[in-house]
């Protein structure tokens, strides 16, 4: 079920005009989220466009990873609202997965595989290349576009 960004109502929703990600029981709550959706919403809005989008926040050197490489990775998962649900960094302890295997969601293996060692990027993913229809319950709603900070440390 879709609730309110804001406040969790499900009751007469309406979709943010641009994103079409976000959703508001009233224009109060639209308002009031702003601040924060306001720096996410271009990057929603081409990510339900394209699948996935990348902000680099920090560049690395080097070259990419190829598929099959095992990629070491720090990250945090939050929902487009902010609701923080997973983080490599609270846990202190590095992800690693072969990339490109299907191991992990769709935007995560295309997504790191354009990254370069030391690199920092935000990946906003639409629902298709996150955890879809089914979500992924408590924690991820059904349909969920999800922003994750992620920063790719090795790979071998």
């Amino acid at each position: 079920m879709t609730v309110c960004e804001k406040c969790d109502k499900s009751r007469d929703l309406n979709a943010c005009g641009n994103c079409e990600s976000v959703f508001y029981c009233s224009v109060a709550c639209q308002k009031s989220d702003w601040r924060h959706h306001k720096p996410l919403c271009p990057l929603a809005a081409a990510a339900r466009q394209q699948g996935w989008t990348k902000k680099v926040i920090s560049e690395g050197t080097g070259e990419s990873p190829t598929s099959g490489s095992n990629v070491f990775v720090h990250y945090v998962g939050t929902l487009l609202n902010g609701t923080p649900f997973d983080s490599s960094r609270d846990r202190d302890r590095m992800f690693d997965f072969p990339l490109g295997k299907g191991r992990v969601i769709r935007g995560w293996d295309e997504g790191v595989a354009t990254m370069k060692i030391g690199e920092r990027s935000t990946f906003v993913l639409s629902p298709s290349y996150a955890y879809g229809e089914r979500g992924a319950p408590p924690t991820i709603p059904p349909n969920a576009t999800l922003v994750f900070d992620v920063e790719l440390f090795a790979f071998e």
